[in-house]
């Protein structure tokens, strides 16, 4: 075995071991302050356990005495929920029978509705029944209109009787925009269910009009319209010819009504179409006959025709496509 070598360790920084110091001086102090509260932790719990233990072992604290003393609370809060219960179960009654008379209530008003409803339609009815007898008791008494009172001159009128009845000799006016209103409903009421009447348009210098060989078909809905088929022909009293002249015929038309609440193409009243020939007549915008609107070919025009015309080569017989009336007038003869 050699000899031991003579080499030392080198010496540690000062620093390092004032800090190893220190860390060690901080360490021994968090434990000392942590058995500290531990102790004093076991102190309080000590203290309060002995508390406890005195109380209990007095009288006023005995388990005779703590029952003496809850038992009334323990009834009163027993009451109280009782009570609790009680309205509670008094409120969902009186809720239900709140809830019952309010449905009784609707109940009773929607029968009431209906009711009236039902009235309104037997009203509506009668009031139907009666303008039809109404009618009929014209009809029955007829009382002929001259050519003064209607407007027109001899020549006018004896064409136009000639248009509209064939052999018969006069004419009835069933109907005058400018006296019985401009509505339609009055329209309605005026025509009613005459079969074979014309349309006559007074507009400035222009009068004109049209034959419809049928009856005005109301739908059975007064917010819907109605459609069928029927012949009609375009005639000119003034304004187009040198006299009187009743336009060329084609087949038949399509007739479009709308009811007394309804309406045909968005807005108008009564709509008479012939495709084949591209006429289009519209009577009426909304709810009032003054406003129309009139598509005649020029295939429907004769010889001698010095009306205005448009760029499409139609026929403006009131002098525009879309015009006012002046005067609307409905005839019949017999």
């Amino acid at each position: 075995m050699g000899p031991r070598s003579s080499k030392r360790r080198p010496p540690r920084p000062i620093r390092s071991s004032i800090h190893a110091l220190m860390a060690f001086r901080v360490k021994l102090l968090l434990l000392l302050y942590w058995l500290f509260r531990a102790a004093e932790r076991a102190i309080t719990k000590m203290r309060l356990l002995l508390l406890v233990a005195s109380l209990l072992s007095t009288r006023a604290f005995s388990p005779r005495h703590l029952h003496a003393h809850l038992s009334p609370l323990r009834r009163r809060m027993t009451r109280q929920a009782a009570t609790s219960a009680t309205t509670s179960r008094a409120a969902r009654t009186d809720w239900k029978k709140a809830y019952q008379e309010a449905e009784a209530r609707y109940r009773t008003a929607q029968e009431r509705y209906t009711a009236a409803q039902e009235r309104y339609a037997k009203a509506e009815e009668r009031n139907r029944e009666f303008e039809k007898t109404l009618l009929l008791l014209e009809n029955l008494v007829p009382v002929p209109h001259t050519a003064e009172d209607l407007g027109l001159t001899e020549r006018q009128h004896d064409a136009l009787v000639g248009w509209l009845g064939g052999d018969k000799k006069a004419l009835r006016r069933l109907y005058k925009a400018s006296a019985d209103g401009w509505s339609y409903g009055n329209f309605l009421r005026c025509v009613g269910n005459v079969t074979g009447f014309g349309i006559l348009i007074h507009k400035g210098e222009y009068i004109f009009g049209c034959h419809i060989n049928d009856r005005i078909r109301q739908p059975k809905d007064s917010s819907s319209w109605e459609w069928y088929q029927c012949p009609v022909s375009w005639f000119s009293l003034a304004g187009h010819y040198d006299q009187p002249t009743r336009l060329r015929d084609f087949e038949k038309h399509n007739i479009f009504v709308a009811g007394k609440y309804g309406s045909v193409d968005g807005k108008a009243r009564l709509l008479l179409k012939q495709c084949g020939a591209f006429i289009d007549f519209k009577l009426g915008r909304d709810n009032y006959l003054d406003k129309c609107y009139l598509w005649l070919p020029s295939s429907a025009l004769l010889a001698g025709y010095r009306g205005k015309m448009s760029p499409y080569m139609t026929a403006l017989l009131a002098g525009d496509t879309e015009f006012d009336c002046g005067e609307l007038q409905v005839f019949r003869a017999y």
